[in-house]
C-alpha cells in the first residue's frame, strides 16, 4: 500500500506547505520547552531526559527541512521522519504521565501544548484513505489485517492479574476487556469482507482507539513498576500492537469508508 503522497499542501504548492510546517513545528516545540526536570523522578524524569533530546534533534530535524526547500536534497528530510515518529510517541507518553502525577491545574498549558503538537501533526495531512493495501486488492488487506489483529491480541494475553495493584490492577482489568472486545471487532471486520456491511467495521474502528490508549497507559505502568528484563517480551509485543495498530486501523477506516461509497477508495 505504502504511505499517501500528496502533490500540494492546504491548496498551495507542496514547497511553500513544507517550509509552513518546518516553521510552526519549530514554535510548537519552543513552546513545549523542557523546565529542569527537577519535578520528575525514577521512570518520570527519564521520560522527560529523552523528550527533551528528541525535542531538541528534532528541532534541527525543522531547520534541515526548512533548508531542503531552497536547496533540495532528501537527505535533509530524513531527520525529520524519523524525530516525528518519537517525538509523537514520547509527547503521548509524557502527557500521559502528567496527567498521572501532576496536578491538571499546574500543569494546564504544558498540556494544552503537547496536545496541539500532537493535533498539529495528526491534521496537517487529515487521514489518508488507502485504495489498496500492501499491493493487493483492499478487501484481501482487511482479511490479513483482521486475522494478524486477533493473533497480536493473544500473544498479549491477560494474564490473571494477581501481579498488579491499585490502577494498575484496574488498568490491567480495563486492557482485559477491552482487548477481548477488540478481538470481537476484528472476527466482525472479516465477516464484512464476505458480507459487505459498514455496520460490520465500526466497532473495530471504536475498539482500535480504545486499544491504542489503554495499551500505552498500561505500558507506562509496566516500565514504572515492573523490570524491563521481566516484561520484555509483554514489552516488546505491547510497543508492535500500538504501531502495527495504527497502520492497521487506517486501513479498516479505508475499507469503511469504501463501504460507505463516498470517498476515492471505491
Amino acid at each position: 500500500m505504502g504511505l499517501p503522497v500528496f502533490r500540494d499542501c492546504c491548496c498551495c504548492e507542496l514547497k511553500w506547505g513544507v517550509l509552513t510546517v518546518g516553521i510552526v513545528d519549530i514554535i510548537l516545540t519552543l513552546c513545549l520547552g523542557g523546565g529542569n526536570g527537577s519535578g520528575y523522578t525514577g521512570g518520570a524524569r527519564i521520560v522527560w531526559f529523552l523528550a527533551l533530546v528528541i525535542h531538541v534533534a528534532h528541532i534541527v530535524a525543522c531547520v534541515c527541512v526548512i533548508v531542503s526547500v531552497f536547496k533540495p536534497d532528501k537527505r535533509l528530510v530524513i531527520p525529520y521522519l524519523i524525530t516525528g515518529i518519537c517525538r509523537a510517541i514520547i509527547d503521548t507518553v509524557f502527557l500521559i504521565l502528567i496527567c498521572l502525577y501532576v496536578r491538571i491545574g499546574d500543569a494546564l498549558f504544558l498540556i494544552v501544548i503537547i496536545v496541539a503538537i500532537i493535533e498539529f501533526h495528526r491534521n496537517k495531512m487529515g487521514l489518508p484513505v488507502f485504495r489498496d493495501c500492501c499491493c493487493c486488492e483492499l478487501k484481501w488487506g482487511v482479511l490479513t489485517v483482521g486475522i494478524v489483529d486477533i493473533i497480536l491480541t493473544l500473544c498479549l494475553g491477560g494474564g490473571n492479574g494477581s501481579g498488579y495493584t491499585g490502577a494498575a490492577r484496574i488498568v490491567w482489568f480495563l486492557a482485559l476487556v477491552i482487548h477481548v472486545a477488540h478481538i470481537v471487532a476484528c472476527v466482525c471486520v472479516i465477516v464484512s469482507v464476505f458480507k459487505p456491511d459498514k455496520r460490520l467495521v465500526i466497532p473495530y474502528l471504536i475498539t482500535g482507539i480504545c486499544r491504542a490508549i489503554i495499551d500505552t497507559v498500561f505500558l507506562i505502568l509496566i516500565c514504572l513498576y515492573v523490570r524491563i528484563g521481566d516484561a520484555l517480551f509483554l514489552i516488546v509485543i505491547i510497543v508492535a500492537i500500538i504501531v502495527l495498530g495504527i497502520y492497521f486501523w487506517l486501513v479498516i477506516y479505508s475499507w469503511f469508508r469504501k463501504l460507505g461509497g463516498s470517498t476515492p477508495a471505491d
